[in-house]
């Protein structure tokens, strides 16, 4: 493979395909034969159209459509000569590409279409901005993975998570008794105003510890695996944590929840991963509120008693059976 080291930026320094921009009155063709002679030397070679990149802001100075041309010639009839904005050019064997750079910024976009494009699938939905920083070498798809290097941000603004409101879910737990349900439909969707993280990238796995989000009543953190792009699993725990609030009826309704914390772990394979809640740990701060006792109240387990005899079920751990196996089904909804 024919690369050239750029000597201006963006990415000057940076092993990369010789290119440049069309001139007034030429054609694609006749624009790439000019920059390959221009910054490799080589010319007077058959060329054939390979595909077309026209994602507007993969260029950081403007809107650029690439048409990307290859050809297939015989390295020995062909001196290979850096110029112009090239500072060096050199043939690599397929197995000895150097790294290459895989730098973004992406304004303004939408989430949604582009996780769909990436997973097939999305859970997330909002508009913002993505950085990417990243490097990888490699002749394969699973070889530039494994070697995937970096870092990532994004800050996106009045999304939400599909699949499950949680606001919701926590109101009708506070108002089982009335209920007697904790029903909620796959289609609903947590709201959020702001989002962002900035994960880190090494050797094609992506961490996350740094995830800051604001729904209505709710606060949003986590840590672990977004994405082992090896083995290509997540393995990631949010942790939504209900807050004071006097905006609207919503946050009135959640008055007596603040201070409790769920965490929800995301596990499993990238296209279709598990969402469950940590059950224990959801209940265990749960069963010592006033809400906790209503539910033990209203599901009819023996109170508590300072003279508790041998072998006689805690409430909490009482409270605990009765809802897991409810919670866990709502929450597993998330990745139907």
């Amino acid at each position: 493979m024919l690369l050239i080291q750029r000597g201006l930026e963006p990415f000057v320094g940076k092993w990369a395909i010789p290119g440049g921009f069309v001139h007034v009155g030429e054609s694609p063709e006749e624009a790439a034969r000019r920059e390959l002679r221009e910054e490799t030397g080589v010319k007077d070679v058959f060329l054939e159209q390979l595909y077309t990149f026209g994602e507007p802001n993969r260029d950081p100075r403007e809107h650029v459509v690439s048409i990307a041309y290859f050809a297939l010639v015989n390295l020995s009839d062909h001196k290979i000569l850096a110029a112009t904005d090239a500072r060096q050019a050199a043939w690599f064997t397929i197995d000895d590409v150097p790294k290459l750079a895989l730098n973004s910024k992406l304004t303004s976009v939408n989430i949604e279409p582009l996780l769909k494009d990436m997973t097939g699938k999305a859970k997330l939905k909002g508009t913002g901005d993505v950085t990417m920083a990243l490097t990888t070498k490699g002749n394969t798809e699973s070889v530039m993975r494994r070697n995937l290097n970096g870092k990532i941000g994004f800050k996106l603004k009045n999304g939400a998570v599909v699949g499950f409101n949680l606001g919701l879910f926590l109101r009708r737990l506070k108002s089982y008794k009335e209920h007697q349900n904790f029903e909620v439909s796959e289609k609903d969707e947590t709201d959020f105003t702001d989002l962002t993280g900035n994960p880190k990238v090494k050797n094609g796995v992506i961490t996350l510890s740094d995830l800051n989000g604001k729904a209505p009543g709710l606060r949003l953190s986590g840590k672990g695996i977004l994405a082992d792009m090896n083995r290509e699993i997540m393995d990631y725990t949010a942790l939504a944590t209900v807050v004071e609030t006097s905006k609207g009826q919503a946050g009135k309704e959640l008055e007596t929840l603040v201070g409790i914390s769920i965490p929800v772990k995301v596990k499993g394979p990238l296209n279709y991963p598990e969402i469950q809640p940590d059950i224990g740990a959801a209940l265990a701060a749960l069963a010592s509120t006033e809400l906790g006792k209503v539910l033990i109240d209203t599901l009819g387990i023996k109170s508590s008693d300072p003279e508790k005899q041998d072998g006689e079920e805690d409430p909490a751990d009482a409270l605990g059976k009765k809802l897991e196996k409810e919670l866990g089904r709502i929450f597993k909804q998330l990745s139907d």
